[in-house]
């Protein structure tokens, strides 16, 4: 905002302010009831001022409107003060029915279809995709909850977006192959969106069931013809088999450059040679080893850490308890796709002020130098709680609010200027417009990949608290690996 005269504040050129506030049912409630943040919005409302902090003096803001967002159901969701209440026009927005869902979706998959090289003839297709999607999602919304046990079962929207944003990076099929090639990738993608973070089998059984019965409703091709090609069919599908279905952006093994075009993998051990070579190259070179053996269960994790890293605005959240490998997988999987790995080293003297430099240091080396930047963090490192707050934020808009000072958003605005120009230099861009180009540029290339495990105490409430850490994230469950012993044991011993 712009100053006008001391404690006196408005918006620039006459314009009017708009200050979104969203989640604002989430503040949790003093043990008196009382929710500070929210009664210090009132008063404003009440009083059109508030007092300076430092010297008493009255602070106005002219030109402003405020306008609040809440979602009234899910976990950790409060009753809002009617104090407060009565200062909004109070306006309910229905759950959007399949006809809304479908035109919305089948509109923005079409234009990224489009974009590849397709053509109007794969309209009936997608309108199938989006059918069979929202299908899905509507069984998942009414047959798995989230319980104590399973907090990480939030099923919305987003869902239906991931799915989409996976069908929609394909190029254009040969003509003999789309009968099965639509199917084929649909169901990897729903695989990958509600099947992963599945923990328990019936779960499993239940959405398996209903992603191959949405197969044979919706697509031309039943699950056993664009399946065959798998080396372990025996003319039935089953969940085993499916493991070996896998789409990505990966390694060419002869010029070792990150494929263009997502594609599917048809062949495991040009995946599991690859990794290999790349385990062996990064021991040479680092002092710290990297020390895995890449059975099966564990590069099918690979190889799904891989496609989230090379996939836009893609973020994740493994489950699992210790010793599943999760953190070396994810250094793997970033010196595969060429990403920039990074992992806060946690002191005794590592505060706030270390945690948000580390963040900067991400966030400048993603939307400043346009680089591929993984972040990883585990709920061991959490010091704070303002860490999960500060990665609540980041996974779901792509920065921390008030992080940057005014000095360092001109050091940002000299970075990105030519880009955001788009290389015309006689272009003129402001401040508020290259952060704007930064930030976005953050949410495509930085990619934060959270390590929790469910059998901590905080587990539970941590995922309650902040929910985009579960719904703006693809979640992957980490089964344990004594079922891979027999596996795990040939391999070490070269049989």
């Amino acid at each position: 905002m712009v100053k006008e005269t001391k404690g006196k504040f408005s918006a620039p050129d006459n314009k009017r302010m708009v200050i979104l506030i969203d989640n604002m049912n989430i503040v949790d409630p003093e043990p008196l009831g009382a929710q500070p943040p929210l009664e210090l919005l009132r008063y404003f409302l009440e009083y059109e001022f508030w007092y300076d902090y430092q010297d008493s003096s009255k602070i106005t803001l002219n030109d402003v409107m405020f306008v609040a967002a809440q979602q009234n159901d899910g976990a950790n969701k409060h009753k809002i003060s009617s104090r407060v209440l009565h200062h909004f026009n109070v306006l309910s927005i229905n759950t959007f029915n399949e006809n809304t869902l479908s035109r919305i979706f089948s509109n923005i998959l079409l234009i990224a279809l489009k974009q590849n090289g397709f053509t109007q003839e794969v309209w009936p297709t997608v309108q199938n995709m989006i059918a069979a999607t929202i299908d899905i999602w509507q069984t998942a919304k009414s047959c798995l909850f989230a319980t104590p046990k399973t907090p990480h079962y939030i099923f919305d929207m987003m869902d239906i977006s991931k799915l989409m944003y996976g069908c929609s990076m394909v190029k254009r099929p040969p003509t003999a192959e789309r009968n099965t090639f639509y199917g084929k990738l649909w169901m990897h993608e729903a695989l990958r969106v509600f099947y992963d973070r599945l923990s328990n089998g019936l779960d499993r059984e239940t959405i398996f069931a209903k992603i191959c019965s949405a197969i044979t409703q919706y697509f031309p091709e039943p699950p056993e013809i664009f399946l065959n090609h798998l080396s372990s069919f025996d003319g039935m599908v089953t969940e085993d088999l499916v493991k070996g279905l896998s789409f990505g952006k990966y390694f060419n093994m002869q010029d070792d450059e990150v494929s263009q075009w997502y594609e599917e993998i048809l062949n495991f051990d040009d995946i599991q040679t690859t990794a290999e070579r790349v385990i062996e190259k990064y021991n040479e070179e680092h002092e710290i080893k990297m020390d895995i053996v890449l059975f099966r269960s564990a590069l099918e994790h690979l190889i799904h850490l891989c496609r989230i890293m090379v996939t836009p605005c893609s973020n994740c959240l493994l489950i699992g308890v210790g010793g599943t490998s999760r953190q070396t997988l994810v250094r793997l999987g970033a010196v595969i796709v060429g990403n920039i790995c990074f992992q806060p080293t946690i002191s005794k003297d590592y505060g706030l002020e270390e945690w948000r430099s580390d963040l900067k240091h991400c966030l400048v080396e993603s939307g400043g130098h346009n680089k591929e930047v993984t972040l990883m963090f585990s709920d061991y490192q959490i010091k704070y709680e303002d860490f999960l707050e500060d990665l609540n934020c980041l996974v779901s808009t792509g920065e921390v609010p008030n992080m940057f000072t005014r000095i360092e958003k001109q050091e940002i605005l000299d970075m990105v200027r030519s880009a955001a120009q788009g290389g015309i230099s006689s272009v003129e861009i402001s401040l508020v417009e290259a952060f704007q180009f930064f930030i976005s540029r953050c949410k495509l290339k930085l990619h934060v990949i959270l390590s929790f495990n469910h059998t901590f105490s905080e587990y539970r409430r941590r995922l309650h608290s902040y929910t985009n850490l579960v719904t703006c994230c693809d979640c992957i469950w980490f089964e344990h690996f004594h079922t891979q012993l027999g596996s795990i044991n040939s391999l070490m011993c070269g049989d």
